[in-house]
């Protein structure tokens, strides 16, 4: 069975997953499984991407270096796709589940690879900086990243000085008329901070708005009121998100205890 499973298009074996899935609750409910492990997996495991920022230096700054100008000329095209490639991976080994130390680690990556495409002052690396100079790949790359991350996470992103190190990246590539498209990512987090700071200060308003708190008081049970009916209301699917959240953490516990069990800890 499993090699005429293997003999599939991936499509026909999907369409099969999907209607025995339909047909057979058990079936249902083992891919769902699957799917929580495979989630709870990523959320413990670190990934790292050292392998494509050193790609995208290499193909810069050393594999090209020697060749004459013509021949470097001739290579930038490939050196190219070689750093497209490097964003791209990065982009999609780093999902939605990731852990916050991959998501981290796939940034930091990110910002790396820039770092090797403003300094080179080679034919090759002026080619290079033709394609990627206004730096839009790379922000569209960084933003994408950050949009799968939670609030939680873009709060320990600053707390981490990474938003600092960045901007300080961008400060020197924009002294060298480059990678400007990255300042973008910087006001991006910046002005997170600042609905983060609006949000915050309009609680205190309402803290400090006491002396008119009588008339909030008359509407307080009206608003408990609304509160109390939209939990009624969302209470289905609130439990699903509560129950799946818990079958995540559960699988998460069990596979860092196998893994220190293992001696294989991530």
């Amino acid at each position: 069975m499993a090699q005429i499973l293997q003999s599939f298009d991936h499509k026909v074996t999907t369409n099969l997953l999907l209607k025995a899935a339909k047909t057979h609750p058990s079936v249902a409910s083992l891919i769902q499984e699957e799917r929580l492990r495979q989630i709870a997996l990523q959320q413990v495991e670190v990934l790292n991407f050292d392998q494509f920022s050193e790609s995208a230096w290499d193909a810069v700054n050393v594999r090209y270096a020697k060749l004459s100008c013509s021949h470097q000329f001739d290579a930038a095209p490939e050196a190219i796709s070689q750093i497209v490639c490097a964003i791209e991976s990065v982009c999609n080994r780093c999902t939605q589940h990731a852990s916050y130390a991959s998501k981290m680690n796939a940034l930091e990556a990110l910002r790396q690879i820039g770092e090797s495409v403003f300094p080179g002052t080679e034919v090759i690396g002026r080619e290079v900086r033709k394609r990627f100079g206004s730096g839009m790949m790379l922000a569209k790359a960084m933003e994408g990243i950050l949009y799968k991350m939670s609030q939680g996470q873009w709060e320990k992103v600053k707390r981490a000085g990474w938003v600092k190190q960045l901007e300080e990246f961008v400060e020197l590539a924009e002294s060298h008329d480059t990678l400007k498209g990255l300042r973008k990512v910087v006001d991006l987090l910046r002005e997170r901070d600042v609905k983060n700071e609006e949000e915050s200060g309009g609680e205190g308003g309402e803290e400090g708005g006491q002396e008119g708190g009588e008339e909030d008081e008359s509407h307080e049970e009206e608003y408990e009121d609304e509160e109390e009916s939209e939990v009624t209301e969302d209470d289905e699917s609130e439990d699903d998100e509560t129950r799946e959240a818990r079958e995540i953490e559960e699988l998460k516990t069990f596979l860092l205890a196998r893994a220190i069990i293992d001696e294989k800890c991530f």
